[in-house]
């Protein structure tokens, strides 16, 4: 139990990595894609990084009983959830931020929001309650405490991709944590 902890914790901080390296590595720096409009940001954002979560933190629970169908389903379940959780969190957080005038606090929670909806997602798409709280809370913390380094960072940093890395990596790592 401890060692699959262990693996969901870094499969899901890898995942999120992952999906910040396509958006900020490839998207925006070397296609020079770069939304003016926060709600489809938010929507980018939040698709990519659910999507290589879920994929990452599912696949890799089927993977753990080295059977095909286990891994098949994972990744299934991790896809799908992961896309719209992160998309329909990200975008809900985004406004959320938006409607009620920004500021660090607000940003706290739309990241958490973003984190809760990814883990949700997840476990119903599993049809496991347990998932369900788990996944939840781990979203919740990993968003909340994803978007407190960012805030934090963006005060003292001028290293705007860095920060985002740190906060999408804590999201991941902490869905995989609890889900573990």
């Amino acid at each position: 139990l401890l060692l699959k902890t262990i693996y969901s914790t870094l499969t899901g901080a890898l995942g999120a990595l992952a999906a910040w390296l396509v958006l900020d590595g490839l998207i925006s720096s070397a296609l020079g894609f770069q939304p003016v409009n926060p709600y489809l940001d938010a929507v980018i954002n939040g698709s990519l990084v659910g999507l290589c979560v879920g994929v990452a933190v599912s696949g890799f629970a089927g993977l753990m009983e080295f059977k095909p169908l286990p891994v098949i389903k994972g990744v299934a379940v991790g896809f799908f959830a992961g896309l719209f959780g992160g998309m329909i969190g990200l975008l809900i957080g985004e406004a959320f931020y938006q409607f009620l005038g920004g500021g660090v606090l607000l940003r706290i929670v739309g990241w958490a929001i973003f984190g809760v909806s990814i883990g949700v997602a997840d476990g119903l798409l599993a049809f496991s309650i347990r998932r369900i709280l788990y996944a939840g809370i781990g979203g919740l913390l990993g968003g909340a405490l994803g978007g407190a380094a960012f805030s934090a960072l963006s005060l003292f940093s001028n290293l705007p991709n860095t920060t985002r890395a740190l906060g999408f990596t804590m999201v991941g790592a902490f869905i995989g944590l609890f889900v573990g």
